[in-house]
């Protein structure tokens, strides 16, 4: 991400951007910078999977998007990144109550299980072959926010970041997202 942003603020909206070959490593820069995002909202799928609390989670979230601003302003413009993660764990998060799995349901709170693990309180509202897509029309909201905020990536990173979740239990498939 730092190398997209480096792409961004010091080549696309300097002078430098004018040269044929700043503008040839400025578009390689973007490129390999790229690769930041689809890690992201797989970490994010993964924290929104194994977090013992959402709400702090997601106050965090909100907490770095806050900060982190002003600079991206400075440097790219829209609102950042930070946003779209935030409206994707918010997404997962609407899915999970909506559809009563996963650690949302709890809020965090979860019930000791005799096998020493911990257990997600809550209990399936949908036939499973239906969950995938009430998550996605869960998500839209989140995802139309994302587009009149103008956050990076916009709605289809919030898209991303719920189908990356859903499908946690199918690697392959996943993979191929």
């Amino acid at each position: 991400m730092v190398i997209d942003h480096a792409a961004v603020g010091l080549i696309e909206q300097s002078e430098l951007a004018s040269g044929a070959a700043w503008s040839l490593c400025g578009t390689a820069m973007r490129l390999v910078g790229r690769v930041a995002f689809p890690l992201f909202a797989f970490m994010i799928a993964e924290g929104a999977a194994h977090t013992r609390d959402r709400r702090w989670y997601a106050l965090r979230l909100l907490l770095l998007a806050v900060i982190s601003e002003i600079p991206f302003d400075l440097v790219a413009g829209d609102q950042n990144t930070v946003f779209t993660l935030l409206l994707g764990l918010l997404a997962v998060w609407a899915g999970d109550l909506i559809c009563g799995t996963g650690s949302g349901v709890s809020y965090g709170n979860r019930e000791k299980t005799g096998d020493g693990g911990r257990e997600a309180v809550g209990q399936r509202r949908f036939p499973l072959e239906y969950e995938r897509y009430i998550r996605v029309l869960a998500a839209v909201p989140f995802g139309l926010a994302a587009y009149y905020l103008k956050t990076d990536y916009g709605f289809m990173g919030v898209l991303l970041i719920v189908i990356l979740y859903t499908l946690r239990t199918e690697p392959q498939l996943r993979t191929a997202v």
